[in-house]
């Protein structure tokens, strides 16, 4: 990279079609940048509430060396960034009005900014999130079985959605559920329910695992949200839902997507017997 100095500003709608040329970001792992680029210029219009968020640059004599997206209050992503493009992004991120409460990012760009947003702001946890997909074409993983019914979530569903929303914040991300603000959650999951957003597996008429579709449209399918209920894990539930979910959105998209935590192995067996494989090592950083 150049060792000319790096300024960050934010980008026009003129540099995020520049963006939209450039190849690194059509990558498997920046799916979710790719998504939010479509949205910001208007090319896709899925967001219930429209576009959030700002898209910022960091440039050198020799063009852009990083980027930047943040929802102030809520999150950062950074895309392909050199250690110090990311080192530029911290002054905008400790500026914004409400701090991010996590970002994620390539391992390079994070290197940079995360140790200088820690003098500011205390880091819950900081570790490895891999990118796992699959792609049309890709051999799928098992179906369904007998015995289990795979639907769109109902209003019905909403008390264990919470329940199991409450359990898997806790079990990902270490949220204490005393202090999660129930009424909230509970809109949320009714909104994402009504958007038909979440899948239930279901057994003997009670469902046994859940999953979300963060979005879909030309930049692929992002999987979230995968949870198991604990007293029917290990029975393969997990996989047969993931890997039923693809089935149906790889008609529709050429690729699906999703995290996960480096040490949760127990996931990472169910996605790839669903057929999914890592493809990037990303880095996930929660503030307190």
């Amino acid at each position: 990279m150049s060792q000319h100095v790096i300024q960050a500003r934010p980008l026009s709608n003129g540099d995020l079609e520049a963006l939209l040329q450039e190849d690194w970001l059509h990558e498997a792992e920046h799916m979710y940048l790719l998504h939010s680029v479509f949205l910001a210029l208007g090319q896709i219009k899925d967001e219930p509430e429209g576009f959030q968020g700002e898209f910022y640059g960091a440039f050198s004599e020799e063009g852009l060396e990083g980027l930047l997206f943040l929802r102030a209050g809520y999150s950062f992503v950074l895309g392909k960034s050199s250690e110090r493009a990311g080192l530029s992004f911290a002054p905008i991120l400790l500026a914004s009005s409400v701090p991010p409460r996590l970002g994620i990012g390539p391992s390079a760009g994070m290197s940079g900014l995360v140790p200088r947003l820690a003098k500011n702001m205390k880091i819950r946890f900081d570790r490895s999130q891999p990118f796992m997909e699959i792609r049309r074409g890709m051999p799928p993983g098992p179906g369904l079985g007998v015995g289990v019914v795979l639907r769109q979530a109902c209003m019905q569903d909403v008390e264990w959605l919470v329940r199991a929303n409450l359990v898997l914040n806790h079990e990902d991300l270490q949220f204490d559920p005393r202090y999660i603000h129930m009424e909230k959650l509970r809109e949320r999951i009714q909104k994402r329910v009504e958007r038909r957003e979440t899948w239930v597996l279901e057994r003997a008429g009670k469902p046994v695992s859940k999953l979300d579709i963060g979005f879909e449209n030309l930049a692929g399918a992002l999987i979230e949200g995968v949870f198991t209920d604990p007293k029917w894990r290990g029975r393969g539930f997990g996989t047969r839902l993931v890997s039923s979910l693809c089935s149906l959105l790889l008609k529709r998209v050429e690729r699906v997507g999703l995290h996960l935590a480096r040490e949760n192995s127990a996931a990472r067996r169910a996605y790839e017997a669903a057929g999914l494989h890592e493809v990037a090592d990303l880095r996930l950083v929660l503030f307190n």
